[in-house]
């Protein structure tokens, strides 16, 4: 019975037990103490793929009832609810569920998954995924001649004494004769970074400092300083201009109806559901289009697919 009791969901925006119990009873309005147990977890899939931005939480839920579990159920909003067979009630999307309810929404490129969601409401959106994310070039700074001691805790303390922005993460590492570190450190867009390369050019690149290395006659001492680049080449950006001016989702509606609707509306403003955003893009540069789905049975018949 835990299993049929039991609800995944995503999307999660808590990283904590407290957050978790004070964001539950906000959208479901049960207590805690109506849920038998909860579990934070990664989908394996996630796993292999290895993100490191997404801060959002995949939680299991296993209710002591099921008059619980069906309160639960009806008022989780479609967007979170990880799509799966239950013995009490069926909610799971098959393939064929569905069809005519993707769209394909193409936007500025400062629109984001969660604005996608807040325009047209965690009720309407069932999936909402970004097909160009990883295309993207991204906004980081690489760090070299660090001292080998310094850790990610004394980068971001180095950033914030200087009223520097958050890092979208950081990744410290050591040379191959650990003499020095270094470190790579993403930023949400080209002015944070740039903002991070003019505090850390004046806080970590003025001092020198002594490391050992292995000479062609034994250990000898070098001084080094660090130094630091930015992936700001000219080129890069120039054999990538789409990736910098739209962004692309696909998005799956709760049915068909409401994709129909939005897919005709085609500017996504005449919606009586829909909810203002309020950021520097106008809804009306999206573009909305339709998908279509082709299920191969032979592979052997289609290799290249």
């Amino acid at each position: 019975m835990t299993n049929t009791l039991r609800v995944n969901i995503q999307n999660v925006p808590c990283q904590t037990t407290n957050d978790l119990k004070a964001w539950v009873k906000s959208i479901t309005d049960i207590e805690w103490d109506e849920i038998e147990n909860h579990v934070f977890y990664t989908p394996k899939i996630d796993t292999q793929k290895n993100t490191y931005n997404n801060q959002n939480k995949h939680v299991c839920l296993i209710f002591k009832n099921e008059n619980t579990f069906r309160r639960a159920i009806d008022k989780i909003p479609s967007y979170y609810i990880i799509e799966q067979d239950n013995d009490l009630r069926r909610y799971r999307d098959s393939e064929k569920e569905s069809w005519g309810r993707e769209l394909v929404i193409q936007t500025p490129a400062n629109v984001t998954v969660e604005d996608i969601i807040n325009k047209y409401g965690a009720d309407i959106v069932m999936k909402c995924i970004q097909l160009n994310e990883k295309s993207r070039v991204e906004s980081f700074i690489k760090l070299n001649n660090l001292p080998n001691n310094t850790n990610e805790a004394d980068l971001r303390q180095c950033l914030e004494v200087h009223n520097g922005l958050t890092p979208k993460y950081i990744y410290v590492g050591l040379t191959k004769n650990n003499a020095t570190g270094w470190a790579k450190i993403t930023f949400h867009n080209d002015e944070q970074r740039d903002q991070a390369a003019i505090i850390y050019n004046s806080q970590l690149c003025d001092n020198i400092f002594p490391i050992t290395i292995i000479g062609k006659r034994g250990l000898k001492q070098k001084f080094v300083r660090t130094t630091v680049m930015k992936n700001d080449d000219p080129n890069i950006r120039h054999n990538h201009p789409s990736a910098f001016l739209t962004n692309i989702f696909r998005v799956t509606m709760i049915n068909r109806e409401v994709a129909l609707q939005i897919f005709s509306s085609r500017t996504s403003t005449n919606l009586a559901w829909s909810t203002p955003i309020y950021y520097s893009s106008d809804t009306s540069q999206w573009t909305i289009d339709s998908t279509a789905t082709t299920t191969i049975y032979r592979t052997d018949l289609y290799p290249t697919f």
